[in-house]
Formats: C-alpha cells, sequence, structure tokens
C-alpha cells in the first residue's frame, strides 16, 4: 500500500468506526454499557493539542528534527488529523473522540484488525500497539490516536533510527501533553 493510500485508508477507517458492529472486547476491559452524549462537534481539547505548539516543542525535541510545515489541524465527523511535514517526508496524527468506552474498544480493536497488530505496548492509564508498518494505535480515555509513520522514510530523526522508533517517541510526546507530563 503506497504512504498515501495508506494514510487515507487510516482516516477513513477513524473515520468510520464510531458504532460499527457489536463489541469485540478483551477479558477485564473497562466498559461504559450506558452511552454517553456525543462528543461536540468540535474537536476536544486533546485533539486541538496535537498541533499545538506545547506538542511540536516535544515531538521535535524527541524526534530531533524540525519540521517545514505543521497542521492546519483538519477536523469532520469526530476525527482531528494534523500532519507534520519534513524535507523528507511526512507523518499524521489522527484522534477520534469517541462517546463512550464500548465505542472507543470497538474502534482501537478495528484498527487492529484492518492495519494489523504487531506489538502490544504496556503503558499506564491506555493501551497501545504497533502495526505492520511500524505505525501505532493508542487509545486513551475516549480517544483513539493513529501515529501514522508510512509517509516518513525508513529511518527518520536525529540520530538517524527506524520509523517505527520515531512513532514510539511521537506517541510519547502526545502522551506527555495530554496529561501534562
Amino acid at each position: 500500500m503506497g504512504r498515501k493510500s495508506g494514510a487515507a485508508v487510516a482516516l477513513a477507517v477513524l473515520a468510520l468506526l464510531a458504532g460499527c458492529g457489536e463489541p469485540s472486547l478483551p477479558l477485564g476491559a473497562p466498559v461504559s454499557a450506558a452511552p454517553t452524549a456525543a462528543p461536540a462537534d468540535v474537536p476536544s481539547p486533546q485533539a486541538q493539542m496535537v498541533c499545538q505548539p506545547e506538542a511540536q516543542a516535544d515531538i521535535q525535541d524527541l524526534v530531533g528534527v524540525v519540521p517545514t510545515q505543521v497542521g492546519p489541524l483538519q477536523y469532520a465527523n469526530h476525527v482531528s488529523t494534523c500532519r507534520y511535514a519534513y524535507p523528507d517526508g511526512s507523518f499524521l496524527l489522527i484522534v477520534q473522540d469517541l462517546p463512550n468506552d464500548l465505542t472507543t474498544t470497538d474502534a482501537f480493536d478495528a484498527l487492529a484488525g484492518k492495519l494489523g497488530r504487531v506489538d502490544g505496548i504496556d503503558l499506564p492509564d491506555a493501551n497501545a500497539f504497533t502495526t505492520n508498518d511500524g505505525s501505532i494505535v493508542l487509545r486513551k480515555d475516549q480517544k483513539v490516536m493513529l501515529v501514522d509513520v508510512t509517509g516518513l522514510p525508513a529511518t527518520f530523526g536525529s540520530p538517524p533510527s527506524p520509523r517505527a522508533d520515531a512513532a514510539r517517541l511521537i506517541m510519547k510526546a502526545v502522551l506527555g501533553c495530554w496529561t501534562g507530563d
């Protein structure tokens, strides 16, 4: 799958997931059976944050490369997308705001099926996994974020490392902003 088509598929998957099918829940996962109000028709503060200066600075510090352009934040159907462009490639941060734990779990699991779940990532208060292409899917609260690194070269950053490592650093930077660490 090409870089642009991979990002388009990932965005389409995220946009269509809020409420698809019956839940496929891991044992012991916290679930809110009662639906809550639908997310407002504006991005959540966490979704907006992925394009803001604090996240930009944290990502730059961790990957060691200054982007040539960030954003602007794109928003439609409760999905926010921010593109970070570099001279040799780009990555996308795609955040879906979901109405409850059940639809969040469904969206997270559906992305595992579509993109391939390679390795789980142990995180406090969040779930994440790497995908077949080195990207990362993260679930925190009622948000699912895709760190889509398919637009980056095979090695990226300063010092250069595999793009899958860059995905982990980007996820770490965003989580630091989301939790205030």
